[in-house]
């Protein structure tokens, strides 16, 4: 009986040893799974400048995206998927992603079937009116500023899903700097109701349906 209960005791003490080993064993591989991951939450930035999918969700505006040359603009992706970041020297500029997306969907109403060129002219518009004295400093104030853009007047932008090429055209817009720096004003022809930006503005250029000016 006494041996019995030795061989007993030994069984348990193995029985013992191996659960502390598959315990430490399995906290140790728990740890190695949870830092990486970690890093990779704190690291990786849910954004794109060159996007593949189509608008970002609305969020706060507290939710800012700051620019300062050599640095990479980023703009939210809503499926959090595979993107990519371009770089590009520019003066510090920052905005909201609620910004980000009002002129995505302004861009896609006032150009909807519009090629690529005149998707990145339109958005340089707003981007150029923030520059000017003449207009508001902030891409929300500039779009939501009075009858300044017919899909804001009409309420078709909030109808308005950006597709992939208008992601992309403000993406670029953002970052590029081109000879079309100056433009503040454009028109389409053959749907305004008014000739005045013709009549008193400088013409530069037409790109698809629209006639832009400085």
């Amino acid at each position: 009986m006494h041996i019995h209960n030795e061989e007993k005791d030994l069984i348990m003490q193995k029985l013992l040893t191996l659960f502390l080993l598959a315990f430490f064993f399995v906290s140790n591989l728990c740890l190695v799974l949870y830092l990486p991951l970690k890093d990779l939450k704190q690291n990786v930035y849910p954004a794109r400048v060159y996007a593949d999918e189509r608008t970002q969700p609305m969020l706060s505006d507290k939710d800012t995206h700051s620019v300062d040359g050599p640095a990479a603009i980023v703009l939210t992706d809503r499926d959090d998927r595979k993107t990519d970041l371009a770089e590009a020297t520019i003066e510090q500029k920052q905005y909201t992603a609620k910004e980000i997306e009002l002129l995505q969907r302004l861009v896609q109403a006032e150009t909807s079937g519009e090629d690529y060129p005149g998707k990145v002219a339109v958005a340089t518009v707003v981007l150029n009116r923030i520059e000017s004295d003449e207009f508001p400093d902030t891409i929300h104030d500039v779009i939501m500023q009075k009858g300044q853009f017919q899909p804001v007047s009409s309420g078709v932008i909030w109808r308005s899903e950006p597709t992939d090429e208008t992601v992309q055209a403000v993406a670029d817009a953002l970052v590029q700097k081109d000879n079309m720096q100056d433009i503040v004003w454009f028109m389409n022809p053959e749907t305004a109701t008014t000739n005045w930006i013709a009549e008193t503005q400088e013409h530069v250029e037409q790109i698809g349906n629209h006639v832009f000016y400085r």
